[in-house]
């Protein structure tokens, strides 16, 4: 399975990804749903909802802020184990598609055996993100 980071805006879009694509979206909690388009070669949908942060020990985040949960990691793993074996292409989106996406397209291509090094170069993963996929694969 292929592993491809975008953001909002081009998803919405709807570019044609060909047959046997699954999409992961993550928006911001405050954010309605991102409209991805319904077409034959979409074999499913993962929508989860977190911010773009990361704990720190020397700053409180605020309330508001909602950060990525076990709960959302492990729906991450179903979703990939469900689809890995009849998806080509797992697209994963957030609204930018520079920190929350590529930190868990890197995860999920690690887990999958993949190098995972080129999103690490091309973009900047949110290290909480990633850390926490792969805690709970049992990877970390």
């Amino acid at each position: 399975m292929r592993v491809l980071v975008t953001d909002r805006d081009s998803i919405e879009k709807g570019p044609d990804l060909g047959p046997g694509h699954v999409v992961i979206s993550i928006r911001d909690p405050d954010r309605k749903p991102a409209r991805i388009k319904e077409h034959a070669g979409l074999r499913g949908v993962l929508r989860l909802a977190f911010d773009d942060a990361e704990p720190c020990e020397d700053l409180e985040l605020p309330r508001s802020v909602r950060l990525m949960t076990e709960a959302d990691a492990a729906a991450v793993w179903r979703f990939v184990d469900e689809h890995k074996a009849k998806a080509n292409l797992l697209v994963v989106h957030c609204e930018m598609g520079l920190s929350r996406s590529p930190a868990v397209a890197a995860a999920v291509t690690r887990a999958l055996g993949g190098d995972d090094g080129p999103f690490f170069d091309e973009y900047l993963p949110n290290r909480f993100v990633y850390d926490l996929l792969l805690r709970v694969r049992g990877l970390g």
